[in-house]
């Protein structure tokens, strides 16, 4: 199936489980030549948790030269189509102790790193459904055993308490492609009942920078800088996550613009620093991204050692080519 950015999408059922930022290796039957050599392809989805739905290994591939352009012009003649492949893998991924061990979690990607991203939305999202439910159990347990008198004690959350997504594409198609895929996402997880602490900032750049409409935020209202001003929006979301999770609860922001990742990852680090808390970033993207990103987390590092505090940030770095 090709999406209306272009993206093959490739669905195969798999027996086994894999963790968000591994990829596997395909290998096509049926493509003469191409059919003896095998291509590696991030895995853009999550195992299924339910008993009741088979897990899928979904995949978004760009279409390039060579092996994808041909995939890519199969798909396009013949929608729908089963084509055997053999699957070696997963490989690599993130450590997940690291990402459940972080406080805040910000996920940065270019280009067709945006599917590499669905799996942590997903990831955080089941999370959070998870300790909203485990939460709810134990205060029942609880209030069935104390007196009446006795105060409910609130239950510390545990694992990641807010995502930062942010996405870096020259394409409008790929924009509009990737809000429609969280869209999807996000209709899955209604049963939280208040909105999770989930921003998403799409940064609009090269061809698409010029020919996109005014976005619905500048960039000027993104560069936000200092911890003042992130303690101030926290406590205006936590406010606003009181209220009945809906698809709209989810801000989103576009920007005209290379995002500036540096002053993304320093506000995320003061708030973390005010509250005792930890950071984990996750990049896939070209190398001069990454190098900005490496960059600014080592600075914050530097600070931390310089001046000792509770909390801490960790890196993680994807090869760009596999997303």
């Amino acid at each position: 199936m090709v999406g209306d950015n272009g993206f093959i999408r490739i669905t195969i059922s798999a027996n086994f489980k894999w963790q968000p930022g591994q990829h596997c290796f395909l290998r096509f039957r049926s493509f003469g030549i191409d059919s003896l050599s095998s291509h590696p392809f991030t895995i853009c989805s999550l195992p299924s948790t339910s008993p009741q739905k088979a897990s899928e290994t979904v995949f978004y591939i760009r279409r390039r030269g060579g092996f994808t352009a041909k995939l890519h012009n199969h798909a396009t003649t013949h929608p729908g189509v089963q084509i055997p492949v053999f699957v070696d893998g997963p490989y690599g991924g993130i450590d997940n102790q690291k990402f459940f061990d972080s406080d805040r979690l910000i996920v940065v990607a270019g280009g067709s790193g945006g599917g590499w991203v669905l799996p942590f939305v997903e990831l955080f999202l089941r999370h959070l459904s998870s300790t909203v439910h485990q939460d709810h159990v134990a205060e029942e347990v609880q209030q069935s055993i104390q007196s009446p008198s006795e105060p409910t004690q609130p239950q510390a959350q545990r694992g990641p308490r807010s995502l930062r997504v942010i996405l870096a594409t020259r394409d409008i198609a790929t924009r509009t492609w990737f809000h429609t895929a969280l869209d999807n996402l996000l209709s899955d997880y209604k049963s939280l009942g208040t909105a999770p602490d989930l921003t998403v900032e799409v940064h609009l750049t090269g061809e698409a920078e010029h020919v996109a409409q005014p976005p619905t935020k500048g960039a000027s209202d993104l560069e936000r800088s200092g911890s003042s001003s992130q303690e101030e929006a926290s406590a205006t979301k936590g406010k606003e996550n009181q209220e009945k999770f809906a698809r709209d609860d989810i801000p989103e922001e576009e920007a005209l613009g290379r995002p500036d990742l540096p002053v993304m990852i320093r506000e995320e680090a003061a708030v973390a620093a005010s509250t005792g808390q930890t950071v984990g970033v996750f990049v896939c993207g070209p190398l001069e991204m990454q190098n900005d990103v490496r960059n600014a987390v080592a600075k914050e590092n530097l600070s931390i050692l310089k001046n000792p505090r509770s909390g801490g940030i960790y890196l993680h770095l994807e090869h760009f080519s596999w997303a």
